[in-house]
């Protein structure tokens, strides 16, 4: 049984944003939290009522503690029993931070409400599912953006069986040091950073860091191209210089080869002038060319290089390597996507033309009446790993969980535990920093669509 306070069906534009606020509006201060006995499989069916517009008197409130809460209690202490060579239990808690801001007005809502009032929204579509499946769980949502660290400790998270979240990194790395403390997964879907934690075996970071980016670019380069058609751009400041050394880095030690072009790019030659790639095009086989840049702040950086380099290159043969950001600039055409052939290398993708795909799309709209964004995919993609991974291996799933596509909607989770920089000393722990996903896609345009190539 999945006992999460219930989403009632939403209505297309901003109504999906205005509803869920009321709803948490109404939670402020606390967890949207219930609770549930736990129930002996097979389950029985549950008949559910038509959804109704939400009115705000209609939403309750649940004021009692966790800690006053026996029922729940006695779900977290269950004794553990064998299934299959796994510790496993019939009911698990399961805590999410997510920063929603509720405190914000329905009639002015951020674009970070917006961002993750659909991430939840997803994961609540993703928790129906995993109901069908078996799981029966308690989950408890906060609202990071205020009175985190009493609520991390107020509510009695050390019941948890597993932590979801923050997003915000220092708050993460309270939530990291907690779960370490009290041998309780912690799963962070959002930040990508080696610094959260260290030696920290319930530490699992599902997105992959930058230089795990630059590692699948180099190969996938390597694999097609010789080091002499490569040039790496940057800048003349510190941060780009860096981020092209530790790319020739890996290059020559993975490959043996000689190492690529470097070619600094002035910024003034990008907006005037003929030229600001002088004579790098090569004749009769394709040049490469590698954007590292990652960060919003270079987005226009970024576009007048691709816009130089379609206006430069003529007839001839150009491909483009880069990082995600390529395909969430707004600027960047479908045009320059086919003509300059430019690679993506990232996490998510979706695929469109997908029949499950599709099928979420239909349930969605079916349930809030609007069309899934990207960060609802990830929601659900979310839950539904951490889901699958209770029910197959318990609540130490992460220990197991390794080295398997587990493959979603929008993403693929691959996960690794990292070598530690030191010996770990925690007792019958994996020597492991920290588990991450290691997967990543390259992606290109072709035809009329993206599509996963590698």
């Amino acid at each position: 049984m999945i006992s999460v306070q219930n989403l009632r069906r939403l209505l297309s534009g901003n109504s999906i944003l205005l509803i869920l606020l009321v709803f948490l509006l109404s939670a402020c201060g606390g967890s949207k939290k219930t609770t549930s006995t736990a129930r002996k499989r097979p389950k029985t069916s549950v008949k559910k009522k038509k959804p109704r517009p939400v009115k705000r008197s209609d939403v309750k409130v649940d004021r009692n503690d966790w800690r006053k809460d026996k029922t729940d209690k006695e779900d977290k202490d269950q004794e553990e029993i064998m299934v299959d060579g796994y510790l496993k239990k019939d009911v698990y808690n399961i805590s999410m931070f997510i920063p929603f801001d509720v405190r914000s007005s329905g009639s002015d809502i951020s674009s970070v409400s917006n961002k993750f009032i659909n991430y939840y929204a997803g994961v609540t579509l993703a928790l129906q599912e995993l109901e069908n499946e078996g799981l029966n769980l308690n989950l408890s949502v906060y609202d990071s953006k205020e009175n985190f660290e009493t609520k991390l400790l107020s509510n009695n998270n050390d019941l948890a069986d597993v932590i979801i979240g923050p997003y915000d990194t220092d708050r993460l790395k309270k939530v990291a040091a907690f779960g370490l403390e009290h041998k309780i997964p912690v799963v962070s879907p959002w930040k990508a950073s080696k610094k959260i934690t260290k030696q920290n075996p319930y530490y699992v970071q599902l997105s992959p860091n930058p230089s795990d980016h630059y590692k699948k670019i180099a190969d996938h380069i390597n694999e097609n191209f010789s080091p002499d058609q490569v040039f790496i751009l940057s800048r003349n400041n510190k941060k780009d210089q860096t981020l092209s050394k530790y790319i020739q880095s890996y290059h020559k030690s993975s490959s043996r080869r000689e190492g690529f072009n470097e070619y600094t790019v002035d910024e003034d030659s990008l907006q005037v002038g003929d030229h600001a790639y002088d004579s790098l095009f090569l004749i009769n086989r394709p040049t490469v060319f590698v954007i590292p840049n990652y960060s919003s702040k270079d987005e226009n950086y970024i576009y007048n290089c691709i816009r130089r380099i379609s206006t430069e290159k003529e007839f001839n043969q150009v491909y483009v390597y880069g990082m995600p950001i390529l395909l969430d600039n707004d600027k960047i055409t479908y045009d320059y996507y086919k003509n300059l052939k430019i690679r993506t290398c990232g996490a998510k993708f979706v695929n469109r033309t997908s029949p499950d795909v599709v099928n979420f799309e239909r349930q969605f709209y079916d349930q809030y009446k609007g069309l899934p964004t990207d960060d609802a995919f990830e929601g659900y993609d979310m839950m539904k790993f951490v889901g699958n991974g209770l029910l197959q291996y318990g609540q130490h799933f992460q220990k197991h969980f390794v080295q398997q596509d587990f493959k979603s909607l929008q993403t693929i989770y691959n996960l690794k535990g990292l070598d530690p920089d030191k010996e770990m000393n925690l007792e019958k722990e994996p020597a492991v920093e920290y588990y991450q996903n290691m997967h990543l896609d390259i992606i290109q345009y072709e035809g009329n669509g993206f599509r996963r190539i590698r």
